[in-house]
C-alpha cells in the first residue's frame, strides 16, 4: 500500500480498517470501504484507481486473456463437469471465480449436479479439475424454484441483493420424455437397464456463452448429456 501515489491519510485510514490488500480494495464496494474507514466517496475512487493502475502494468485485451498472453491471475479457469458433451457446450465447464446460480424445480437434478461438480474440482488441473478445491472454485447457490401452468417463478433462496450478484445462471428441468438406459454389465457392477426421466440444462445467461439448452440424463455413473 505504500507504494501508491496518493495521500497518505488515505492510506493510513484504509489500515486502520484492517484493508491490507489490493485485492480486499477491489472485491469491496465504494459504500462498503466508506463505512470501514470514514473516507469520502473521492477518496474512496482515488485509492482504487491506484490500486488498479498498480495491478496491470500494461493494457490487457479480451482476447490476449483468450490466449493466455496476460498475467496469471487475469486467467479464469474452467472447472470439469465430468461429461465431455456438457464440457464442449460450456466452453470448457463451470467458471472457477464468480457466482454460479444451479437454479430448478424439484428432483431436476440441481443435487446431482452439484455432487458430481464437487467430485470433479478433486481431479488435477490437467484432468480439468482444481487440484483439490481453492478459494477461486465457483460458489454454488441452490435456487428454490416454483413451476405453476408453463410459467415459473423464481425465488432466491438467499434474497434479492445475493441473487444480484450472480455472474452464471443456469436452470435444470424435468421433461416428460423417458428414455430406456443400455445395460452395462462389468465384473463388479451392472449398470443400467431401465427407464429414466430425460432432463434439461439451460443457460440463461453468462458472460462468456450464448443462450443454450442441454438434453441430459442422471443414470448411476452421474450427469451424462445426450448426444
Amino acid at each position: 500500500m505504500e507504494n501508491l501515489d496518493i495521500n497518505p491519510r488515505i492510506i493510513a485510514g484504509v489500515k486502520k480498517a484492517g484493508l491490507k490488500t489490493y485485492e480486499s480494495i477491489l472485491s469491496l464496494t465504494t459504500q462498503d470501504i466508506q463505512r470501514s474507514t470514514n473516507l469520502s466517496s473521492s477518496d474512496v475512487q482515488v485509492m482504487k484507481t491506484a490500486v488498479a493502475q498498480a495491478l496491470v502494468k500494461s493494457p490487457v485485451s479480451a482476447l490476449d486473456i483468450l490466449h493466455r498472453n496476460c498475467p496469471e491471475n487475469l486467467v479464469v479457469t474452467k472447472l470439469t463437469t465430468g461429461c465431455d458433451v456438457m464440457d464442449t457446450a460450456l466452453r470448457g465447464g463451470i467458471l472457477s471465480q464468480g457466482i454460479t446460480e444451479i437454479a430448478g424445480e424439484s428432483a431436476s437434478g440441481k443435487t446431482q449436479f452439484c455432487l458430481q461438480l464437487c467430485l470433479t474440482v478433486q481431479l488435477p488441473a490437467i484432468q480439468g479439475g482444481l487440484g483439490g478445491g481453492r478459494s477461486s472454485l465457483s460458489y454454488l447457490m441452490v435456487m428454490a424454484s416454483m413451476k405453476t401452468g408453463d410459467t415459473r417463478k423464481h425465488v432466491p433462496a438467499l434474497g434479492l441483493t445475493w441473487a444480484n450478484q450472480v455472474m452464471c445462471r443456469i436452470m435444470l428441468s424435468r421433461t416428460s420424455q423417458q428414455i430406456c438406459v443400455p445395460k452395462q454389465v462389468t465384473t463388479s457392477s451392472v449398470t443400467g437397464g431401465g427407464q429414466t426421466c430425460v432432463r434439461e440444462l439451460e443457460v440463461i445467461y453468462a458472460p462468456h456463452l450464448p443462450m443454450l439448452k442441454i438434453l441430459f440424463i442422471v443414470d448411476e455413473e452421474g450427469i451424462k448429456a445426450l448426444t
